[in-house]
């Protein structure tokens, strides 16, 4: 399998996971590199090629762009909409609800939560 590119981020990272799923599901392959936040994305290099700093980004041999922008997938415009299509899927009707889990185990949401006053 030929690499496409790089794909500077977290490997844990929740649009990293959607993009690295997109791609092994279309048989393609993208590096990850080394990364670590405020320091990576600081150095002149990385700025450079994304002016703002922000992950995730996608780097092949003629184009640097935030990931999310990249149309890496899909061979037509149909095939892309495809892909548009399971990406927002995932996006907002899986990982969307991940902050309520999160917020009622934490205990910060629920029956059982602690009244916040605002002052």
């Amino acid at each position: 399998m030929t690499v496409i590119g790089k794909l500077w981020g977290y490997p844990a990272q929740r649009q990293t996971i959607i993009i690295l799923a997109a791609a092994a599901a279309s048989d393609l392959k993208i590096d990850i590199p080394h990364f670590e936040f405020g320091v990576t994305n600081r150095t002149p290099e990385f700025l450079e090629k994304f002016p703002l700093g922000k992950i995730p980004a996608f780097e092949d041999a003629t184009v640097c762009t935030l990931a999310s922008e990249s149309r890496l997938l899909g061979r037509d415009a149909r095939e892309r909409a495809l892909v548009d299509q399971w990406v927002h899927f995932v996006e907002y009707e899986i990982a969307a609800f991940n902050l309520e889990i999160r917020a009622l185990h934490g205990g910060s949401l629920g029956p059982h939560s602690k009244e916040v006053r605002l002052q």
